[in-house]
């Protein structure tokens, strides 16, 4: 169905078909993205990184948030995209619900036990600014259960200053 489209378009088409993969999706989530993201890597790194980002975001909350499936999920990714994983599904559990801060930062501890987790407390940070309003009580949560020095960047304000979303791999 894709095959018809090159580059963004085709990579975006694989993207918004994951329904049709909903089954595999759903009961080996990681080795299911990556085979439909291998069909977007003639688009280049860019639609790759945003094809994993995409089925990240919706993979996340039909596994209702859960640390252990999501943690799962990731280390099923391709070594090059498990701290992009983390990080877009920590990302994405704020997103859904301000108030489950610790559960994403729990997804970053994850990480930190890989070896991985730089890129998640920067995209938590990102989002800190982005995604709540300054000294609300979902910012101080947030902010608060951030480990320095990303705590302080927090409540200092610093979000804007991260550049998240890249595939400059950080550990």
């Amino acid at each position: 169905l894709c095959d018809k489209y090159s580059g963004l378009p085709a990579a975006s088409c694989y993207r918004e078909l994951w329904p049709l993969w909903q089954k595999d999706l759903r009961e080996r989530p990681g080795k299911a993205a990556e085979e439909i993201c291998e069909r977007v890597r003639p688009a280049g790194a860019e639609a790759l990184r945003r094809c994993y980002m995409g089925l990240t975001y919706i993979l996340v909350p039909q596994m209702e948030m859960d640390v252990g499936r999501i943690s799962a999920m990731c280390e099923a990714y391709p070594e090059e995209r498990i701290s992009q994983c983390f990080a877009n599904a920590a990302s994405r559990v704020v997103e859904v619900d301000h108030k489950l801060a610790e559960r994403a930062i729990a997804l970053c501890e994850v990480s930190k036990e890989k070896g991985y987790s730089t890129r998640c407390y920067d995209e938590m940070l990102f989002y800190s600014y982005y995604n709540y309003l300054p000294d609300s009580e979902g910012f101080n949560r947030l902010c608060s259960a951030l480990p320095e020095p990303w705590q302080t960047d927090c409540f200092d304000h610093k979000g804007n200053e991260v550049v998240v979303n890249t595939d400059q791999e950080q550990q």
